[in-house]
């Protein structure tokens, strides 16, 4: 533990490191500035767009990653490990234009395989090509270290473009 004394938006900050094994190394863990801002570098999660929908994983999966806090998402099956205990934040947001069924696309947030929640709908017009549609969705899900977060849909949406997944531990 250790408090540092700064510059005006800095000051009286109140610091947890963590040893990283070298001579006077430290990882900062955890900080309250004393401008009210709270840091927390390490904290686990993950965003990813451009996200697949297939008839054989109907999960979000195979993104292009932007960043990832930990080791926690796989990405081809699109599963979420959570490493600890906690509130994570899940937002999730996909096309519904172009669906593999044509007029009708959903999304349902789930924890351990079981819907956590209503489905997310949006329908377009017959056809589905001309008219943009988005569904989505913003969540904190409790969850046990180990539970699976993962993004269901049983009647797709526009595959790999302009879809977003965001999970974050909140604490």
């Amino acid at each position: 533990v250790y408090q540092q004394h700064g510059s005006t938006t800095t000051r009286n900050t109140f610091a947890v490191y963590a040893n990283t094994g070298g001579s006077n190394s430290k990882n900062l863990q955890y900080a309250v500035r004393g401008d009210g801002l709270i840091l927390q570098p390490g904290q686990p999660g993950v965003y990813l767009d451009a996200l697949d929908w297939t008839s054989s994983n109907k999960y979000m999966h195979n993104g292009y990653q932007f960043w990832q806090v930990g080791s926690n998402w796989n990405n081809s099956s699109g599963t979420w490990t959570c490493p600890v205990a906690g509130k994570y934040f899940v937002a999730a947001d996909a096309q519904a234009h172009n669906a593999v069924t044509a007029n009708y696309a959903n999304l349902i947030p789930r924890k351990n395989n079981s819907d956590y929640g209503l489905e997310s709908v949006a329908t377009v017009a017959s056809g589905g090509s001309s008219h943009h549609a988005s569904i989505s969705f913003a969540i904190i899900m409790d969850c046990a270290a180990n539970d699976t977060i993962r993004v269901y849909s049983n009647h797709s949406y526009r595959n790999n473009t302009q879809n977003k997944l965001t999970i974050y531990l909140l604490g």
